[in-house]
């Protein structure tokens, strides 16, 4: 999940700190007023209310660089993030599509496109859309996503090679295990889950599922 950060620098984010515990990045790509507000002044006495910013002028500004160049995978992210925040899923998958058919190597579009339609309950485009990304962009992280996607969906046997071509992309990252351990308990296939299980924790005992890979682990092996 994490590699997904570094994929979209330089066109979604910009690396502005980084430590081998720590890395904070800067969005790019929409206007600098509507991504950073002016600092406040606590110093000089307030005489008068200041003037409130409409709340959409950025998102105006996106709409029209959106109309002016549909392609540009930057704006339409930012305009479909908006859009997104706003409940206006159906907009922010129309803004996505055009610049994501435009631009198959950009994964930042790709998967926010693919998250969009999910959240809208348009699974088989969704899987259509993390597919373009994985094939295109063929990382470990990519299908990964595309395995985590499928097993939610309930299609456990695509998810099953999606997962299978994230480990032989690369056999130590520990996402698709802990995937693969989800998936074979959802099958009831004991072993092979808890072996997964197993692998994801020996990775990465710390991970970002960690405690559940624990708790799955723990209830498989109790026989629950």
């Amino acid at each position: 999940g994490l590699a997904k950060f570094e994929q979209m620098t330089g066109s979604y984010l910009e690396s502005i700190y980084s430590s081998p515990e720590v890395a904070i990045y800067a969005v790019t790509g929409v206007p600098s007023d509507y991504a950073r507000p002016q600092p406040f002044d606590f110093i000089s006495p307030v005489t008068t209310a200041p003037t409130a910013r409409p709340v959409d002028t950025g998102l105006s500004e996106l709409e029209e660089e959106q109309r002016n160049n549909p392609t540009d995978g930057p704006t339409a992210f930012g305009l479909a993030e908006a859009y997104r925040a706003q409940g206006r899923l159906d907009e922010a998958i129309t803004v996505l599509e055009p610049a994501g058919r435009a631009n198959p190597s950009d994964v930042g579009v790709l998967h926010l496109w693919g998250d969009i339609l999910a959240q809208a309950g348009r699974y088989s485009e969704a899987e259509e859309v993390y597919t373009i990304a994985a094939s295109n962009t063929p990382t470990s992280g990519n299908w990964s996503k595309l395995g985590a996607a499928l097993i939610e969906w309930g299609e456990l046997d695509k998810a099953a090679i999606a997962l299978g071509q994230a480990i032989a992309l690369d056999a130590e990252a520990p996402d698709p295990y802990y995937h693969l351990g989800r998936l074979f308990a959802l099958k009831g296939d004991r072993a092979q889950a808890i072996d997964a299980l197993e692998t994801y924790l020996r990775l990465d005992p710390a991970g970002r599922w960690a405690s559940e890979a624990n708790l799955l682990l723990a209830e498989l092996n109790n026989g629950n």
